[in-house]
């Protein structure tokens, strides 16, 4: 049996009524709504250990209002094309606002004892991390496990099967669960002591009197709930020690790429791309390329001539503006797990999870506090889209002061270009070099050995283009032979470079260089 959590009979809130209790919580719940707090419930244990009866007493004197109660069954198939962490994300909590999960974010890992050393320890670090998000967030995370013995079990499943108004709720798992007990109970032993911290500890609550479970289950909530409204305001942590060197000091700005090299290369790259998206489709591949940098540096050209031939049914571009008010009462990252993609497609941020270390650090609409905890959970959350099987890779593409001001002021004198700059990019042109400081920190913490940032010049727009395009293909490529799985797709650069050697053999001058934008194509197209 697993420890159990141990109240004294002298305990005055134990000696209440259960409608007493639920009256006190309630009162809590109206206190905690006008705040930034939240509280999650996760309820689980074993089966038949009557968890109906305790979410009755735990929500009969709640304002239904402010709080939701999810049960989570096995995941639907829609639920499988995204990250593990993706539909627990959909029921965490606003600030002001409680919520009750019947299972959780730990059901798939309960229920499966025989899981390798590695999907237990994975699945372990998603709870984990899903956790740490939600207790930096404001989140007041309190976790039961109800147990019960091998014998109580048996005679509750028994019980249930005689009752006609209870046994549909009987499952072919819970007879396996109880055949099973042993190895079941080890598991959740295992289970409890791999994700009990000190901020989300496991307490263990014995079943077997359903009536006394429900009063210590409501007492402790009142407790936690009124601890976590009296706390002080969390004082800042020591700061983050500067970084030792700058990395964008050492990035060559002058690379160019003459015009000719440029349009013999670009369109054979987007072939190569959109024919390797294709691919990414087929073998159920999800993709994310970053795009972060200089503000006039060049983005949107970059991700246009990405995707210029791509199947627009397979990508999908999200551009990050200033966070909603529904956004707001989430964790931050709340509202990039709405967009990441599902098997098969590409998720291009224009913008992204990085503002909170850029825009919101610098113009301080995020805690000193909070923006440093972000490096961490950025990389935490990178790494997991990565176990899951998602290519990730980061731009970040830099122009000095002086070019940001010529490509500011030319958008200025060209009115098909004045919605590309409002009165922000002024004012971040006149913090420049803060942003440099917060891009220096961010690649020093958040460029890891699987996530690396990709730090492209991009004073000449041809060459960030196209070297944007090599690396995506460079990295779907990587994927597939991670993967062991061959695919038919021929490198365009090699072809032009077997025609290039070709013509010089000839002593002609290479085809490439002729190569020409016509038909009917856009006079921007043309231009590159």
């Amino acid at each position: 049996m697993l420890k159990k959590m141990k109240f004294s009979k002298d305990d005055p809130l134990l000696q209440m009524k259960t409608s007493e209790l639920g009256s006190q919580l309630g009162a809590l719940q109206r206190e905690m709504k006008d705040t930034d707090l939240s509280l999650l419930i996760i309820l689980s244990g074993w089966e038949a250990t009557g968890k109906g009866q305790i979410l009755n007493d735990l929500v009969r004197e709640l304002d239904p209002r402010y709080y939701h109660l999810t049960q989570f069954d096995d995941a639907t198939d829609v639920d499988k094309k995204h990250p593990m962490l993706w539909r627990f994300f959909q029921a965490f909590p606003i600030h002001g606002r409680m919520g009750i999960f019947d299972h959780s974010i730990y059901r798939e890992l309960m229920r499966h004892p025989d899981y390798s050393e590695m999907e237990f320890m994975h699945a372990v670090r998603d709870i984990r991390f899903t956790e740490r998000l939600l207790t930096s967030d404001g989140c007041l995370v309190v976790k039961f496990f109800l147990d019960q013995s091998e014998k109580q079990m048996e005679d509750a499943l028994d019980a249930m099967a005689k009752d006609k108004s209870r046994s549909f709720l009987l499952e072919d798992f819970d007879h396996y669960q109880l055949k099973h007990y042993d190895k079941f109970n080890k598991h959740f032993e295992r289970i409890i002591n791999n994700t009990t911290s000190l901020s989300c500890p496991w307490r263990v609550i014995d079943a077997s009197d359903k009536k006394l479970a429900s009063k210590q289950i409501l007492a402790t909530l009142i407790r936690c709930l009124q601890w976590h409204l009296d706390k002080p305001p969390a004082t800042c942590a020591e700061p983050l020690p500067p970084v030792v060197y700058d990395p964008l000091a050492n990035v060559d700005l002058k690379k160019t790429l003459p015009e000719a090299e440029y349009r013999a290369k670009l369109r054979p790259l987007q072939k190569e791309a959109a024919d390797l998206l294709y691919q990414l489709y087929l073998h159920r591949i999800p993709a994310i390329v970053v795009f972060e940098g200089t503000d006039a540096s060049g983005k949107g050209g970059c991700i246009k001539r990405l995707t210029r031939l791509m199947d627009p049914r397979s990508y999908s571009v999200a551009t990050t503006a200033a966070p909603t008010k529904n956004e707001l009462a989430h964790h931050y990252l709340w509202r990039f797990y709405q967009t990441f993609p599902t098997p098969g497609h590409l998720t291009i941020y224009d913008r992204s999870w990085y503002g909170r270390v850029m825009v919101e650090r610098i113009e301080g609409f995020a805690s000193t506090q909070r923006w440093q905890d972000a490096y961490d959970e950025i990389n935490e959350m990178e790494a997991t889209l990565i176990e899951d099987g998602y290519i990730l890779l980061k731009f970040l593409l830099i122009i000095d002061k002086e070019e940001q001001l010529k490509r500011f002021k030319d958008r200025e004198n060209t009115p098909e270009k004045h919605y590309k700059i409002p009165d922000e990019d002024w004012r971040n042109h006149d913090k420049f070099d803060d942003y440099v400081e917060a891009m220096n920190d961010m690649i020093v913490r958040t460029s890891t050995s699987i996530a690396p940032w990709v730090v492209m010049p991009s004073m000449d727009k041809r060459y960030a283009r196209v070297h944007v395009l090599e690396h995506f293909i460079d990295a779907a490529r990587k994927a597939f032979e991670k993967r062991g799985i061959d695919i038919d797709v021929p490198r365009a650069i090699e072809e032009i470079e077997k025609k290039d050697l070709k013509a010089e053999d000839k002593n002609e001058k290479p085809k490439a260089d002729k190569i020409k934008a016509k038909d009917n194509k856009p006079k921007e197209e043309q231009k590159g």
